[in-house]
């Protein structure tokens, strides 16, 4: 973060009259729409259940019975397969291989249907536990025989795993395996999307689950339902549904010292425009309270250094990159990480030499050296994911797979660009708006 004469960061010398910027950020018109969203409260709030997990795993449960009063059949139930094929491709998620993964994408395609389901919640397993979600599917098409397909799904929503749940519930499967043909594990959580995708195993202790949330289930489940339904009251509910995930549950939080729970459990894409756009803006003020907030001695410890991190990682450059083979754009909004393995897959395209190749392999831009197969990462580089070999798909040359450092910033940049120009001078970097 650069600083100003004051020795504040520029953004805070740069907001000149703030006085000025807050009387504007106060008459803004996303504010006034904010606040007039955040005012209405959803009958969940009013009944104080929004963080509730057994009403979550209910109204779920509601959604995806075929023969529910939502009237939506089993479109339900299929966007939800959909959520979780989604997250597997994302996450990418190390999962058995007794997932069903393949008659999941044909679901998604239609070579097969549902003809039949009952969904319940609360299920006894015996010693096992409880299930928060049982569903039983009878699916069929034409180029296969009906099968038998049980879905599991643990929700946690303020709370996490205890007394090995996922374990037992798996053994439950195991048990009864004459049950069922196919069986999917789903552990549905609050947690960001952008830490679901770091993730290569679910949080639970049973990693055959498969760890979803409830961002998967609005953008591929909640928000086509909403566009499907005609306005009345299915519409109204899933709406105020909608509303009691996004609002942010400041007070749910206070109410345990212990909760583990997310504020905001999901948004919908209406919600997350108005935000951005009033994060852009009106960032330098935003950044600014938050500023004042981290150097505030009276202020909690807690959230100071909360404060502290949103400030730091606020002032970050978070511009794409375009790269350019002979004058020509041959990939679009490249991100740093990503920025090795694009180069080395363009070259590789183009066709370069085994002499070119070695030259490009031994790169040390990065502070690594930018290719390398995999008995030649060492344990500390995989400690700390240098490679990405467990996200990324390798580079292939010659019938070998490299993995490319994604160890790339705003010090080390200039010098794969030096190194382009003096080796690969065919190859050119351009910065990009930030997205």
């Amino acid at each position: 973060m650069t600083e100003g004469n004051s020795g504040d960061p520029d953004w805070l010398a740069e907001i000149g009259d703030v006085t000025k910027a807050i009387i504007s950020f106060a008459n803004s018109p996303e504010l006034r729409e904010l606040d007039a969203f955040y005012r209405r409260c959803s009958t969940f709030e009013i009944l104080n259940i929004h963080r509730n997990e057994t009403r979550h795993s209910r109204f779920l449960a509601w959604l995806l019975d075929p023969n529910g009063s939502h009237g939506l059949g089993t479109f339900s139930l299929n966007k939800f397969i959909e959520a979780c094929v989604m997250a597997r491709i994302e996450s990418r998620q190390h999962l058995p291989k007794e997932v069903p993964t393949e008659l999941l994408d044909q679901l998604i395609v239609g070579r097969v249907a549902i003809d039949e389901a009952t969904v319940d919640t609360e299920v006894c397993f015996g010693k096992n536990g409880r299930i928060d979600i049982h569903v039983v599917c009878s699916i069929s098409g034409s180029d296969i025989s009906p099968k038998r397909l049980i879905v599991l799904i643990e929700n946690k929503v303020n709370s996490r795993e205890h007394d090995s749940q996922t374990m037992k519930y798996a053994d439950w499967l195991r048990e009864n395996r004459h049950k069922y043909d196919y069986a999917l594990l789903v552990y549905l959580t609050p947690t960001p999307t952008v830490k679901l995708m770091a993730y290569e195993d679910p949080d639970c202790e049973c990693k055959d689950f498969l760890q979803i949330n409830y961002q998967y289930i609005v953008d591929y489940l909640i928000e086509p339902a909403l566009a499907l339904l005609p306005s009345g009251n299915r519409r109204d509910f899933l709406s105020d549904y909608l509303r009691a995930l996004s609002v942010p549950s400041v007070i749910a939080q206070s109410e345990k010292k212990d909760n583990k729970g997310d504020v905001i459990m999901a948004v919908s894409e209406h919600e997350r425009n108005l935000l951005t756009g009033f994060w852009e803006k009106h960032k330098p003020l935003i950044l600014a309270a938050l500023y004042a907030i981290s150097s505030d001695p009276n202020q909690d410890q807690e959230l100071r250094d909360d404060a502290d991190k949103i400030v730091r990682s606020g002032s970050k450059d978070f511009s794409t990159f375009a790269v350019l083979f002979d004058g020509k754009v041959v990939r679009r909004q490249v991100k740093k990480t990503a920025l090795g393995r694009e180069i080395a897959n363009v070259l590789i395209e183009s066709g370069i030499t085994a002499e070119q190749f070695i030259q490009l392999k031994s790169d040390r831009s990065s502070s690594f050296s930018l290719l390398k197969t995999v008995a030649e990462i060492t344990a500390a580089e995989k400690e700390y994911n240098r490679y990405r070999e467990s996200k990324e798909s390798p580079v292939v040359f010659d019938g070998t797979e490299y993995y490319v450092s994604g160890n790339w910033g705003d010090n080390n940049i200039p010098k794969l660009q030096d190194f382009l120009k003096k080796h690969f001078s065919m190859i050119k970097l351009e910065k990009e708006h930030a997205q």
